[in-house]
């Protein structure tokens, strides 16, 4: 029994040396996962726009920022080395490298992280845990991905938290009993100062992390001299002071922020502090929502937090308040607007150790379970990678997703005769890959009225438009320009559309431009094109197009293809296609409640009433009682011979849409069907009164007059 101990703590003690070794192939493993397919994807709006000003002098980067930026510069400095360093590379490569480093890096800073705030060997299992899940989690591999300062904010934030849990420690021999001239000192004032000059929402991870140093320090006032206490706080205030002399520059950034819509991506809709909220940011600090192990994380987290209260790590918990407690501030003082989830991004490091806490709590539990103790680190460990495993597989859905394709984009137009391409609000965005080909220079103009004048004006023009300039077109205003005007609109991916105006906007010219086109999977753009050429009455050919576009749907990450494909086919009547796109969309996202209407009214038109009311009945209660889902079921019982329960369905949609006239005919013909002269009367006189010069108008009067209605006004 003895030489089974003396074997267990020898072993124990090789892997708790050996254990930081892992950390070698962990960063290799980030930083591939970060490489991985690097230069793929498109720049996309932001990130052209970091590029581009990066391509100027450096000189010129602060002082652009200062009058039309709302950024601190750090970043684009460093954007600005690599694009000299790196640009043979390619622009999307050299651009995104800085984010690359930095999600890398950060996972070491992690680490380390999580060594100061747990004793061997549980901070060793800890930390490597969670620097696998950080190397991993889609949501930091993403904006590692991006020339964003996203990624760069998460290492200096985690660098800065580092050197404060170094610094604030437990004082014992050696570093520990400098006190303030304690090196981690040092690595927080480094972090923090360069995380604020990185984005402005570090401002909020670094005050909480402030108020966590006041509260070690004054913790440990009585085992310090009072110059100690002293030059701990100069320590902690010290980046801010530091920040200053650009907050003494930024007002006009701080007058641009506060006039920007919230019309973007990414933003964080569920009402303040619900379970819908809550259940948002662990996905998106998880392993997305794509992952089927998505809830795994969330409830690691939990048990990490309740391990650590019944074990009465106290430090650590106020780590976690303290870092989330200016952030939650914020949500609460801006309830009007929403929150961009991106800016949860300074919650992961954090979210992830307290994961990786309860992946551990749940170690012991199995190793006291099995009377083996001296194996916990080994238990956590593989522990951990199942852990890994749930985020790898929400990774492998991210590396299918398309982000906006503005370099696809550009090259259909130059791969044009050359024709005027107006970009509202963004002219230099949409130049940035057209730069070498100056017959397609873009112009900007904002007003409707002078853009429609001058589209008008051209035999054929381009014209982009994005989501993003609702942030400064809320109202979407610039689309009344264009779209009484004969146009193409192609979807990109994204919501990027570029339209294609004027020259009866003949979807023929550009679907030989596209076959002539390298896309990935496109199928949202031959959509595009289906529904243009059914617009113009061209069914055969549009039928023609949406058979490539599912093919291309069908191996799409994105389901919702299906779905829309499916949608255009019922709109030509291809019902039978249509039902089976659908049902192919439903084993996908079997909770659309899009496509379950989409399949019930192509059931219904091919009269199928006991299929329509099959997926009717697994619609959730809340929508099942809207205006759509309570016509389809009126439709479907009415197909079924069963009148009053076809009338009670087409009164509760009335009921839910009181201005609609087509329910008006539907419920007036139905009670005539029941012999009930007296209500289709009354829906037929509802229905003139919503739609006086409506399709149905004929029939209306005719009615009337069998049955001794109200006479209608161009009756005698």
């Amino acid at each position: 029994m003895n030489a089974w101990n003396r074997s267990n703590r020898l072993f124990a003690s090789a892997m708790s040396v050996w254990s930081t070794w892992l950390l070698l192939p962990i960063l290799v493993g980030a930083l591939g996962t970060r490489m991985w397919q690097l230069g793929r994807e498109s720049l996309w709006f932001d990130e052209i726009y970091t590029a581009e000003l990066a391509q100027r002098p450096v000189s010129e980067i602060a002082l652009r920022l200062l009058r039309w930026g709302v950024d601190p510069p750090l970043h684009y400095y460093a954007v600005w080395a690599a694009l000299r360093g790196f640009g043979a590379l390619g622009v999307e490569i050299a651009a995104r490298l800085p984010s690359v480093m930095a999600g890398t890096l950060a996972v070491a800073a992690l680490y380390m992280t999580a060594r100061h705030l747990w004793s061997r060997p549980a901070g060793t299992a800890i930390g490597l845990i969670a620097a696998g899940a950080f190397a991993l989690a889609p949501f930091q591999v993403e904006y590692a991905q991006e020339a964003r300062a996203y990624a760069f904010v998460v290492l200096w934030t985690s660098v800065a938290v580092c050197g404060l849990v170094w610094a604030t420690g437990n004082p014992g021999p050696g570093l520990d009993a400098r006190g303030w001239r304690h090196p981690g000192w040092v690595i927080w004032l480094l972090g923090a100062t360069l995380a604020l000059y990185t984005h402005y929402i570090a401002v909020l991870a670094v005050s909480g992390l402030a108020l966590f140093g006041i509260l070690s320090t004054l913790r440990l006032q009585r085992q310090r001299p009072p110059r100690v206490l002293l030059g701990s706080l100069i320590w902690l205030v010290s980046p801010f002071l530091l920040f200053i002399p650009w907050l003494a520059q930024a007002e006009q950034q701080f007058a641009q922020m506060a006039g920007r819509s919230s019309a973007g991506t990414g933003w964080l809709e569920p009402r303040m502090l619900s379970i819908a909220l809550v259940k948002h940011m662990s996905y998106v600090l998880g392993a997305g929502a794509a992952s089927p192990w998505r809830k795994v994380i969330p409830l690691l987290a939990m048990l990490g937090c309740v391990t650590m209260v019944a074990r009465r790590e106290w430090r650590v918990l106020w780590l976690t308040v303290l870092w989330f407690l200016p952030s939650v501030a914020f949500l609460l003082a801006m309830p009007v607007r929403p929150f961009p989830d991106r800016y949860l991004i300074i919650w992961a490091p954090t979210f992830l150790l307290l994961a990786a806490r309860g992946t551990y709590a749940l170690a012991e539990l199995v190793v006291a379970f099995v009377r083996r103790p001296a194996y916990r680190t080994h238990v956590a460990l593989l522990l951990g990678t199942v852990f890994w495993l749930a985020l790898w597989l929400g990774l492998q859905h991210y590396y299918t997703v398309h982000k906006q394709d503005w370099r696809d984009a550009i090259r259909l137009v130059n791969a044009s005769p050359p024709m005027p391409l107006y970009a509202p609000w963004m002219p230099s965005i949409a130049c940035f890959y057209a730069s070498n080909d100056p017959t397609h220079p873009a112009l900007d103009s904002r007003d409707p009225a002078e853009l429609q004048a001058r589209l008008l004006a051209e035999p054929r023009a381009w014209l982009i438009v994005n989501q993003i300039q609702r942030a400064f077109d809320p109202e979407d205003k610039i689309a009344d320009a264009w779209y009484p005007l004969s146009h193409v609109d192609l979807v990109f991916w994204g919501n990027l559309h570029l339209v294609y105006v004027g020259g009866q906007a003949k979807p023929s010219e550009l679907i030989a431009e596209v076959e002539r086109m390298e896309l990935p999977p496109a199928a949202p753009v031959w959509l595009s094109l289906a529904r243009a050429q059914r617009k113009i009455g061209d069914t055969e050919a549009a039928r023609h197009t949406l058979h490539r576009a599912a093919e291309f749907a069908r191996v799409d990450p994105s389901p919702q293809y299906l779905r829309d494909i499916a949608g255009e086919m019922r709109l030509l009547g291809l019902h039978e296609e249509a039902i089976e796109l659908y049902r192919t969309a439903l084993k996908r996202m079997p909770d659309d409640v899009e496509t379950r209407l989409g399949l019930a009214v192509s059931a219904t038109a091919l009269q199928r009433p006991d299929e329509a009311l099959q997926v009717l009945a697994s619609l959730p209660r809340k929508e099942a009682n809207k205006y759509w889902p309570q016509r389809l079921l009126g439709e479907a019982y009415r197909q079924k011979g069963q009148l009053a329960q076809a009338l009670a369905h087409f009164a509760a949609a009335e009921k839910s849409k009181s201005t609609d006239a087509d329910i008006c005919v539907l419920l007036a013909t139905t009670s005539d069907a029941l012999s009930d002269s007296v209500g289709a009367v009354y829906w037929w006189q509802q229905y003139l009164e919503r739609a006086p010069d409506g399709p149905f108008r004929a029939s209306a009067c005719q009615y009337f007059i069998e049955h001794n209605g109200p006479a209608c006004s161009d009756q005698p």
